[in-house]
């Protein structure tokens, strides 16, 4: 975390040497406010990271949600990134999707997920975000048009704070992918990295639709939905 907070102390301790115009102190907050987001999203990976408790089932908060229907109301952040950096950000939703978990931790593993697609994806590029219910598991297929990953990091990737081979751009924080892992393993799921069809890496997560909990009570018939973004 010392590199952005750096950053930010040094752009404003240039910025403040001596008076300047409007144009460019709003120039400088625009640039602190990039890295801001940036932080919080850290702050909140190791929140979530800890809170896990190294996959501890006591330290999850178990609740009942519809993931398409928050994935949509959560990714709009990430659909205004993916057009900045002209990127075509495509959702597509089927089935039912009704879920019990972690609903903060679930769904900072799929934008976290969706973060790191745009991060390394070419511009003009697309990234493919599908969410489909099955009869006994939900399933999240993240895919893109980057580099790639090779398949010696396959494993390495979702240990914290590993961050691979520099690609020319500035690293993140080795937290994303682990706090992804942890969410899923977790509530029972797994996560798979893979090649895309798009060219790049395909992340795909595999939810079992009953708990320990729900599977020894009996769970209801849910009816099925389908929807498009």
């Amino acid at each position: 975390l010392r590199s952005p907070i750096q950053n930010l102390m040094g752009e404003t301790q240039v910025a403040l040497l001596r008076e300047r115009e409007p144009v460019e102190y709003r120039r400088v907050l625009e640039s602190h406010l990039e890295e801001l987001r940036d932080l919080a999203g850290v702050v909140d990976n190791l929140v979530t990271l800890c809170a896990q408790g190294g996959g501890s089932k006591t330290s999850q908060r178990m609740e009942e949600f519809d993931l398409g229907d928050e994935v949509r109301l959560r990714l709009k952040r990430e659909f205004q990134v993916a057009a900045r950096a002209g990127i075509d950000l495509v959702l597509d939703i089927a089935g039912d999707l009704t879920i019990q978990g972690d609903r903060e931790a679930l769904l900072l593993a799929v934008r976290n997920l969706v973060t790191n697609a745009i991060k390394w994806s070419p511009r003009q590029g697309v990234v493919h975000v599908r969410l489909e219910g099955e009869d006994d598991r939900i399933v999240v297929r993240v895919d893109d048009g980057g580099p790639g990953i090779g398949k010696e990091e396959w494993d390495k990737v979702f240990e914290p704070f590993y961050q691979g081979g520099a690609r020319g751009e500035r690293m993140g924080y080795g937290l994303g992918l682990a706090l992804t892992k942890t969410a899923v393993e977790s509530r029972g799921g797994r996560i798979r990295l893979g090649n895309s069809a798009l060219g790049g890496a395909g992340f795909t997560i595999e939810l079992p639709r009953e708990t320990g909990a729900d599977h020894a009570r009996g769970r209801p018939e849910l009816g099925a939905t389908a929807a498009r973004v």
